[in-house]
This record gives C-alpha cells, structure tokens and sequence, in this order.
C-alpha cells in the first residue's frame, strides 16, 4: 500500500463514525489535560477513545475470532464411502411482513462451499435449518430456501431437515435422517469461527457416525493491509 493512499484512508477514517467518536474523546481528553483537576475526566475520555478503536478494528476481532477460525482447516481430511454433506443454517433475510426473500450472508456462504464440494465428490447435501421467526406461512423453512437454491444451481440430491432452531436441534433431528439413509461420513459445513461449537455438538449427537469438518469463509484475514489497523 503506497503512503498515499495511506493517508487517504486515514483521514478517511476518522471523519465518519467510529474513528470521529474516537478522534472526539481523544480531542476531549487533550482539554481536560489543559484545565486544572480534570485528570479523571482526561483519563475517561482518553479510555473511552481508545475502546472504541480497539473494537472498531480488524485486529480485535483477529485477536478473538482468529483461534476460533484457524482450529480446522477446509478439506484437511475428507473421508470414502457412504458419506452427507450436512450445512448448517446461518440466518434468513426478510421483508417487513416477515417474507423472507433471501438467504443470510452466512448461509449463502455455506451454501457455496457445500454446492462446489457436493459437485467435486457427487455427495449428497443434506440443508438444516427452520423457521426461527415463526413465519406466517407454516411451510416455508431456512432448509427449503437453501434446498431450492441448490435445486436451481444443478444440484440434484438435495435433503431437508426444516424443524430445528439451533445448532443442536440441526444436528438431532438430522440424524434420524441420517441413520435411515445408513450414511456414515457427514462433512458438516458452516462457518469458519462456528466451526468449532459445531463439531462439539456434531461429536456428541451423531453417535455411530465420523464427522469432518468442512469450515467455509472466514471473518478475519491472516495477511491483512495495513488500513485494517484504522476503525472502520
């Protein structure tokens, strides 16, 4: 990154909120520091600032996200035989009468990772996911919007499990499903930082049944440009 644009993007971010919060209780802290027994409202204010920048930053979220994110890595280990794509839901789009319209950032996203596996293998896809905001319409699911994307991309063996609410009710009521399809390999797919509670309860639901990880898109950058060290 040349000094330039740099500096454009430095300025940048600290004319429009968070980093204006940030350069205000800087600017705060720096008149109190001029004006007799304000050493405590300096001290707030300075405090204040630089929380907002800690938290507005990429690298917080490196900090916290990052070991969650680097604990399994995409296609490490995949396994032979009778073998399910299971993806996990990540949240529906909707409209202001509760239509849903479109699948969450998540979800497409997992959806991708498990459409480009599923035509690499020729592994079913198994999709889990309910109807978490009590849709009107009582057959509409976060499976079925993400079954009939599949459908429409050319993916031919496509489950559903529609009931479940949680992680956890994904994974139990997927493995009736499972068990009667006398699968045993699931590639369970979801998030990168949700992977790991994810294989947690995928370890002790799917009893008789190896599961492999399968993390798709990552929120943090392991090589990240130094205009990621400005809030944003």
């Amino acid at each position: 990154m040349s000094k330039i644009f740099f500096i454009y993007k430095l300025v940048g971010s600290f004319v429009v909120p968070p980093g204006l919060f940030v350069l205000l209780f800087l600017l705060i802290s720096l008149q109190a520091l001029r004006t007799p027994r304000r050493i405590k409202l300096a001290a707030v204010a300075a405090v204040t600032g630089l929380l907002i920048y800690s938290s507005s930053c990429d690298w917080s979220s490196r900090l916290i996200t990052g070991p969650l994110e680097d604990m399994y890595q995409q296609g490490e280990e995949l396994p032979e035989g009778d073998t399910m794509i299971v993806v996990l839901g990540g949240g529906v789009r909707y409209d202001r009468d509760l239509t849903p319209f479109e699948m969450g950032t998540y979800t497409a996203t997992r959806v991708l990772a498990a459409y480009r596996l599923a035509t690499k293998t020729g592994w079913p896809i198994l999709c889990c996911g309910g109807n978490p905001r009590s849709n009107p319409d009582p057959s509409f699911s976060e499976a079925r919007l993400m079954a009939d994307t599949l459908r429409d991309m050319g993916v031919d063996r496509v489950f559903e499990e529609g009931r479940s609410r949680t992680t956890k009710e994904n994974l139990s009521n997927a493995y009736p499903m499972l068990k009667r399809l006398g699968i045993r390999n699931v590639v369970l797919v979801t998030n990168a930082f949700h992977m790991p509670r994810s294989m947690y309860a995928a370890k002790r639901t799917l009893t008789g049944i190896r599961v492999y990880p399968y993390p798709a898109g990552r929120l943090t950058d392991r090589s990240p440009p130094r205009s990621h060290e400005l809030p944003s």
